[in-house]
Order: structure tokens, then sequence, then C-alpha cells
């Protein structure tokens, strides 16, 4: 069915993010609790404005909360990570 083949490719998806993730971990990129509730409060808010249920969305993505979260914390650290990437080249662009 269209809903196993879209659900398969989303678990794909999440398992690429998986390996990313450990990568990151590794390397020590961390994200903070407050961190992510922050993030959720955006989008919460940004759902409400454009007058959107929280939980519909999820159920259009095919994701759990769980695995919504999962998500956005791994987000997060690939922006973090990019960032500091991003800043030790320039400093090193300086020496």
């Amino acid at each position: 069915s269209e809903h196993a083949t879209a659900r398969k490719e989303i678990v794909n998806y999440l398992v690429d993010n998986a390996l990313i993730d450990q990568y990151l971990n590794a390397l020590k990129v961390e994200v903070t609790q407050p961190e992510v509730d922050k993030l959720l409060a955006e989008l919460h808010a940004e759902l409400k404005k454009q007058n959107k249920d929280y939980a519909k969305e999820l159920e259009g993505m095919l994701l759990t909360e769980a695995e919504f979260k999962a998500e956005a914390v791994a987000q997060m650290k690939w922006d973090k990570f990019l960032k500091q990437q991003g800043t030790d080249a320039v400093l090193k662009g300086y020496f």
C-alpha cells in the first residue's frame, strides 16, 4: 500500500539520521532539554497561528510524537554541528 511505502521511506530516513546522530554523539554535540522544549513550543505556536492541529500534523507525517521529537533533536544537533564547523573553518582561515 501507499501508506506502507511512505512508512518504509520514513523509517529509512530515520535510520540514516540515527547513524548521523551516533556520529554527532561521538563528537559530543549536545542538545539540552530546554532547547528542545523551546523548539517544540515555537512549533506549537506556529501551528496554532495557522489553525493547524499538532496531532493531525504528526499523523500527516506518519510519525509518533516520540519519533518527531527524536527527529527534532537530531536536526538541532546537526545544525549545532554545522555552526561549530563553520566557526572552526572561519577561525582556521584567520591563522
